[in-house]
C-alpha cells in the first residue's frame, strides 16, 4: 500500500506531468500495474471461495494458520496494493490526485485503528476481516471514482487549447465479433455495422479490436460463454492500451466496460454504439441466470459516463433516454445496406424470378418468433398449398424449428439453410424470394427489413417501434400485430393473392424508400461526424495521436 501512496506524494504535480507529456504514461503503467495485482490476489483467493460462506472461510482459516492464513493476508495485501494503484491512475487520469489522496488517507486511517483494534479483540479471524474490510472499501472507492461527473471526462477528454485543428481522427472500435475475411461472413447487426465502417473507414482511421469468427459457430448468452468473455475483454483492453487513438467506441455490453475503461485511461472520447436496450425487454436468451446477470451488466453499463451514444433508430434513442442518459448525448444513426452489391443483385420487377415464396433471415432464438411463420404458413396449407420457405440462420432453436415443421406437415416446404457465409448469397437468396417476414418481437433496428425494401422485396413484419420505424409505417409491406399468427397469415394472403401490377406498386414503394435513405457510405459519414465534433480540439500526427 506504502509504495503507490508515497509516489503520489512526490513533488512532481499532475499540472508538471501533462506539461511535460508524461500524465498520461503514467497514469496508463499505474493503471496497468493495479489492474495485474488485481488479477493475482484474485487468483489467489479463488481457491477458497468454494470452502464455505464468509464466516465458514475465516473460521477455517483460523484453524488451518499455516497455509491459508499466509495465502488470505498475501491476497489481501497484493489486493490492497492493486486497488491502491488502480485507484490512483484512474484519477490521475482524469486529473483529480488530490482527491485520490483524500481518499486514501481515510481508508487508511481506518484501517490504522480497525485492524489493531479488531486483532486485539478477535485475534487472527478479526485481523483477517479487518483487512477484507479495508479491500473492500478501497474497491468501494475505486467504482466512486471511475463514476466521476460526466462533464469532467469531456474536459479531460478534450484538454487542448482553442483554435487547434486536425487532418483526420483516429477510432479505435472494440467489438466482440469481426467477419474473417472481405466477404463478410456477418451473424447480426452489431458484426454488419463494424465491418462496414471498417471498409469505408479504412484501417488508417478506424482500428478494430475483435474475435476475428467466419460465422460457422456462434457462442450465445450463456454462463459458460462468461469465462471467455472476460477473457476477451482483458485481452481487447490489453490490445487497447497499445493502440493510438482519438476516440474508442464499444458496440455491445460486453466491450462497452472495455471501451469506457481505455477512455478513461488515455483520456479521449468514449462513444457507445447501442444496438438496443435489454432491460426489462424478454429478448435475452439462455437461462434465468444469464438472463439476470445480462440485465445487471446492462444497468451498470447504463451508468458508465459516455461521451455520446448511438442509437441505430428512434425507438433505441427513447429507451436510453426512459434509462436516463441525457437526450443532448445521443445521436441517431440508422444502419445501412450495401448499395453497390443490392443494385447489382436487384433484377427490374418485370424480370423477377423467385426461388422461395418466403424468406425468413436471422438468429433461431425464440423472440425471433420463428414458430409463428412456420404456424401461419400452415394456416394457409389450403389456399397456397406449394407455399415455400427458406430459413437463413443458425442458434439454439434451429432443432426445434424443424421438429415443429414436421408436426405441422410443412416440413417438405421449409429449407432450413444454416448460416451462409458471404452476405453477398445472403442478399441473393433474399432477392429471389417473393416475400420477407420477420415476425419477431424485440429488435433495435432491422437491416434485414432495409435490405429487402432495397432489393425491392415486398414485406410482412411484426409491428413493434422499430420496423415501423425502418419501413416508415409500411411502405411496400404489411405489418401485423405481434405474435398475432392470424394476422400474420392475412398479411401473407394479401401480398400473394393481389395482382402482378399491384404487387409490382409494392416493390417499387418499398425500394424507392429505402434505397439512398439507408446507406452505409452515410452511415460511415454521420459517425465520422461524432467522432470529429468530441475531437475537434485534436491535431493528428504522422505518428498516430498526441496531444496538441
Amino acid at each position: 500500500v506504502v509504495a503507490p501512496v508515497v509516489q503520489a506524494l512526490l513533488p512532481r504535480t499532475i499540472a508538471e506531468w501533462n506539461n511535460s507529456g508524461k500524465g498520461p504514461r503514467v497514469a496508463e503503467a499505474t493503471v496497468r500495474r493495479g489492474a495485474a495485482l488485481l488479477l493475482v490476489a484474485t487468483a489467489l483467493l479463488v481457491p477458497l471461495v468454494p470452502l464455505a460462506d464468509t464466516w465458514g472461510i475465516l473460521h477455517w482459516v483460523s484453524g488451518h494458520r499455516d497455509f491459508a492464513l499466509v495465502v488470505v493476508l498475501a491476497a489481501v495485501g497484493i489486493g490492497l496494493n492493486g486497488v491502491v494503484r488502480l485507484v490512483y491512475g484512474l484519477m490521475l487520469a482524469q486529473g483529480r490526485a488530490g482527491a485520490a489522496m483524500r481518499a486514501f488517507w481515510i481508508v487508511l486511517a481506518f484501517a490504522a485503528v480497525l485492524v489493531p483494534a479488531l486483532t486485539h479483540l478477535y485475534g487472527i479471524a478479526g485481523t483477517a476481516a479487518a483487512s477484507l474490510a479495508v479491500y473492500l472499501a478501497l474497491m468501494v472507492v475505486t467504482a466512486r471514482s471511475a463514476l466521476t461527473d460526466r462533464r469532467q471526462v469531456d474536459r479531460a477528454a478534450s484538454r487542448n487549447g482553442p483554435g487547434r485543428t486536425h487532418d483526420a481522427v483516429v477510432a479505435l472500435g472494440v467489438t466482440e465479433f469481426f467477419p474473417a475475411s472481405g466477404a463478410g461472413e456477418i451473424t447480426g447487426g452489431v458484426e454488419a455495422r463494424a465491418f462496414y465502417l471498417a471498409r469505408y473507414f479504412g484501417p488508417e482511421r478506424l482500428r478494430v479490436i475483435a474475435s476475428r469468427t467466419d460465422g460457422s459457430r456462434w457462442e450465445y448468452a450463456s454462463l459458460g460463454s462468461v469465462p471467455r468473455r472476460l477473457w476477451f475483454m482483458a485481452t481487447a483492453f490489453a490490445r487497447g492500451l497499445r493502440q493510438r487513438f482519438d476516440v474508442v467506441e464499444g458496440s455491445n455490453l460486453v466491450t462497452h466496460p472495455v471501451a469506457w475503461l481505455l477512455g478513461v485511461v488515455r483520456r479521449r472520447p468514449v462513444v457507445f454504439f447501442y444496438p438496443d436496450v435489454v432491460v426489462d425487454v424478454e429478448r435475452i436468451d439462455g437461462s434465468r441466470t444469464t438472463r439476470s446477470l445480462e440485465t445487471l451488466l446492462e444497468r451498470l453499463v447504463l451508468r458508465l459516463p459516455a461521451s455520446r451514444y448511438i442509437a441505430p433508430s428512434e425507438a433505441v434513442a427513447r429507451k436510453l433516454a426512459l434509462r436516463g442518459v441525457a437526450v443532448d448525448r445521443i445521436r441517431v444513426i440508422p444502419c445501412g445496406v450495401d448499395g453497390p452489391l443490392v443494385e447489382r443483385l436487384a433484377p427490374p420487377t418485370s424480370a423477377r424470378t423467385t426461388a422461395h415464396d418466403l424468406a425468413v433471415i436471422g438468429r433461431l432464438v425464440p423472440y425471433k418468433r420463428v414458430d409463428l411463420v412456420l404456424e401461419a404458413v400452415a394456416e394457409l396449407s389450403e389456399t397456397f398449398p406449394d407455399l415455400s420457405v427458406v430459413v437463413v440462420g443458425q442458434g439454439p432453436e434451429a432443432e426445434h424449428l424443424a421438429a415443429e415443421a414436421r408436426r405441422l406437415g410443412i416440413a417438405d416446404r421449409v429449407d432450413f439453410r444454416g448460416f451462409v457465409t458471404e452476405h453477398e448469397e445472403v442478399l441473393r437468396v433474399l432477392a429471389t424470394s417473393r416475400v420477407f417476414v420477420s415476425a419477431s418481437e424485440a429488435e433495435g433496428f432491422g437491416i434485414v427489413l432495409a435490405e429487402a425494401m432495397a432489393l425491392g422485396v415486398p414485406y410482412v413484419v411484426a409491428d413493434i417501434p422499430a420496423f415501423r420505424e425502418v419501413s416508415g409505417e409500411g411502405h411496400g409491406g404489411y405489418l401485423f400485430a405481434p405474435g398475432d399468427r392470424h394476422d400474420l397469415a392475412r398479411g401473407l394472403e394479401e401480398i400473394f393473392g393481389a395482382r402482378p401490377d399491384e404487387y409490382d406498386r409494392m416493390s417499387r414503394a418499398a425500394c424507392g424508400f429505402a434505397r439512398g435513405r439507408y446507406t452505409w457510405e452515410a452511415v460511415a459519414q454521420a459517425t465520422a461526424d461524432v467522432y470529429d465534433e468530441l475531437t475537434r480540439n485534436r491535431r493528428i500526427g504522422d505518428k498516430g495521436v498526441r496531444d496538441g
